[in-house]
């Protein structure tokens, strides 16, 4: 059961390379062998894409999801090492690491909102300590249906005066 929905999750390619397997162990491990080293190039490639990644013609919405997405496909290849150590320690340093670059991601998302985002940019990045990413992208969100609102407004009046 558990072999027939592997083989039924797979691109025709891959199923064709593993059809002959007999056990679900054997497809796993070969699959395991095959796909999670990581990629230096595939990293390369997700590092540019993050770095590059702005705004534009975006919304507020569809630029997070594409950040977010990068962020989480680079997390993969780029794991916070825990102590393995025989005396754990207990200073708080993968802590430390991990806000460190859930900071980054952040400041990485602020840095490419358009300009008119200034304001909720700045305001942000003197928070201290800095609000993590979803709370981030909610005030954000919150500023643009502000613009959007005003806009609106702006727009209607506009159409009163010239049908005026």
């Amino acid at each position: 059961m558990v072999m027939s929905w592997l083989t039924r999750s797979m691109t025709p390619s891959i199923k064709q390379s593993v059809m002959w397997m007999d056990t679900t162990f054997n497809i796993w491990t070969d699959l395991l062998e095959r796909f999670s080293h990581g990629d230096k190039f595939r990293i390369a490639d997700l590092q540019e894409k993050f770095q590059n990644c702005k705004q534009g013609d975006s919304t507020v919405s569809q630029y997070y999801t594409r950040l977010k997405v990068l962020w989480k496909e680079l997390s993969i290849y780029h794991i916070v090492l825990v102590c393995t150590c025989s005396t754990p320690c207990n200073c708080g340093l993968i802590s430390k690491i991990q806000k460190e670059r859930d900071d980054d991601c952040v400041i990485k998302f602020l840095r490419g909102l358009n300009d008119g985002f200034s304001q909720v940019r700045s305001q942000v990045m003197l928070m201290e300590p800095m609000p993590n990413l979803v709370k981030t992208f909610s005030l954000v969100l919150q500023q643009e249906r502000e613009f959007i609102g005003s806009f609106s407004n702006i727009l209607q009046e506009f159409v009163a005066n010239v049908n005026f």
